[in-house]
């Protein structure tokens, strides 16, 4: 199962999370400190103190950018059948609600 080392308050660790939801992976998140100083223990098992970091259940590390971490993902993973469509009612509620 992927590991996700990240905050909730970090808007690209919620990118990395709505992105696994969406594409139906069950994941574990780690949640870490808000000072990177203070991730030693994050640092000890991926490597680094910046988030969010994605471990696959083969070892490999997904870090950097939000963006390539999802399209890594997604890659990987495909989109589950009705992601789209799922995706467009979600737009189409959010605008009717403003």
């Amino acid at each position: 199962m992927p590991e996700v080392w990240q905050a909730e308050w970090c808007p690209h660790s919620h990118k990395v999370r709505e992105a696994l939801t969406e594409l139906a992976v069950p994941f574990v998140a780690r949640q870490v400190p808000a000072d990177p100083d203070d991730r030693d223990e994050m640092h000890q098992a991926v490597g680094s103190r910046e988030i969010p970091v994605v471990r696959l259940p083969d070892d490999t590390l997904l870090d950097r950018d939000a963006d390539d971490i999802v399209a890594a993902l997604t890659d990987r993973y495909g989109e589950p059948v009705g992601a789209a469509e799922h995706r467009q009612k979600a737009a189409e509620e959010a605008a009717a609600d403003r």
